[in-house]
Order: C-alpha cells, then sequence, then structure tokens
C-alpha cells in the first residue's frame, strides 16, 4: 500500500530470520488527523454505496486514488470494524454465523428433554437435527436441521433418541436462525423481557438476529469525507510529521 511507503523504516526479523530486514515501522503515529477531528467544516457526510470501495470514493471525490487511506483515519468504526459488507456479502455472513433452524414454541420445556445435545424431530416433517442452542426467556430451541426438511407450524416435535415416553413441543413458527428473535424493545428502544409462553404483546417490537446485522452494516455505511479543498494540504501535513 502506498500510504506505508510514506512511514519511516527499522530493521526487523521476520520469524526466524537471522539477518533483519529493513521495513516500515507499521506502529508510527501522528496527531495531525487528531488535531482536525472535531472540525466539522472539514468534512462532508456520505453514505457508503453497493460497490464503493476505498480506493474508488478517493478517486470520485479527489480525482486520485491515493487519499483512500484518509477515510480510514476520519472514521474510527471502519479502522476498527472494517469497510462495510455488500446486500450479497451481509446474506453470506448471516448464513455462515446463524446457519441453524430455530423453533419458536409457547410449551413450557425448559426443564424437559429439549436439551442442548438431545435431538428434536418433527412427526410430520420429516425434519430432524441436534439441539446446539436453547433460548428459555424467548421460547426458542435452536436445532442443527442438516434434512432438506422444515419444521411445520403446528406439528409436534419430540426431543431425545427415541426415549421412552419422550417430551414434546408444539411449533408456533420456525425459520432460519438469522430470522429468530434476539430481544424486542419498548416505544423508546429499550430492551424489555417477555413471557415465553405466549405470544409477545402487540407493544413491543421484535428484533431479529438479521434486523441487529443488517443495522450495524448500515452504522458502518455512514461515514465522513474530507472536503477536496482541505485534502491535499492535510495529505502532505500528515507526510511531513512521519519523517
Amino acid at each position: 500500500m502506498s500510504h506505508f511507503k510514506q512511514f519511516p523504516k527499522v530493521l526487523y526479523n521476520f520469524g526466524n530470520e537471522i539477518t533483519p530486514t529493513l521495513f516500515q515501522k507499521l506502529g508510527t503515529y501522528v496527531d495531525i488527523i487528531d488535531q482536525v477531528r472535531d472540525d466539522i467544516t472539514i468534512y462532508s457526510d456520505y453514505t457508503i454505496l453497493d460497490g464503493d470501495r476505498p480506493d474508488i470514493l478517493s478517486y470520485n471525490f479527489y480525482g486520485n486514488v491515493q487519499y483512500y487511506w484518509l477515510m480510514f483515519y476520519v472514521n474510527d468504526h471502519l479502522r476498527e470494524e472494517g469497510w462495510p459488507l455488500t446486500a450479497n456479502e451481509v446474506h453470506e455472513q448471516m448464513e455462515k454465523y446463524y446457519p441453524h433452524e430455530f423453533i419458536r414454541t409457547f410449551d413450557n420445556w425448559f426443564k424437559g428433554d429439549f436439551q442442548i445435545g438431545n435431538r428434536a424431530t418433527g412427526k410430520k416433517s420429516g425434519a430432524f437435527g441436534d439441539i446446539v442452542q436453547t433460548h428459555p426467556d424467548l421460547g426458542q430451541i435452536i436445532v442443527r436441521n442438516n434434512t432438506g426438511f422444515k419444521f411445520q407450524k403446528a406439528e409436534i416435535v419430540e426431543a431425545g433418541f427415541g426415549f421412552f415416553n419422550a417430551d414434546t413441543i408444539t411449533v408456533q413458527s420456525s425459520d432460519k436462525q438469522y430470522n429468530a428473535v434476539h430481544h424486542y424493545e419498548d416505544a423508546n428502544g429499550n430492551y424489555v423481557d417477555i413471557d415465553p409462553l405466549q405470544d409477545a404483546p402487540n407493544n413491543v417490537t421484535p428484533i431479529t438476529f438479521s434486523d441487529r446485522f443488517i443495522e450495524e452494516n448500515e452504522k458502518r455505511k455512514r461515514i465522513r469525507i474530507i472536503k477536496p479543498e482541505i485534502i491535499n494540504q492535510l495529505f502532505n501535513e500528515f507526510n511531513r510529521a512521519l519523517k
């Protein structure tokens, strides 16, 4: 990256190398950006779009790709969390991190056989899988279902591996894990508890894992861009301070 070419160099031993290599001192820090961080007059607000890349935005705003790294310096969340995902990448990541299926039930299964490691088997759908998570406060059971079948609303699901007189529940709803409710909020955005043995009241809003994932990615899209008339001066001052 051309940005790091300006950094001072030090001798560094990589791995088990005996002979040190002259390499950029990546921990170098200068406070030029900090001095202007709170000066709102030098920034414009921008929302990152699908397909935007740092180098593309640098070229579009400044006519040169070399300023891309300044976006990370003036936007802490980009530096700490990375560039926002595209819509396709969001879906891929949700499939990766939440690959299972949830079952929502109103039944009181909390002390029964529906425990992590046991099996859940749909008596009608043919779906089954191992229980990998349970959320009693939300009335949810998370199942690793690799059968290709989906648990069905109102079907009976049996716990265990052919247990005698096995515990059962009735499915109220079922879907991909990322569509399960993560929590409920009131009108002020505060977390609220519900009674898992019945429908949530109408005055609370369900927030799914998908909702949270998408919202966090949307927050990353909202950035500050240094105005074109300032960029070259800031760029040169930064590089001079490195020397």
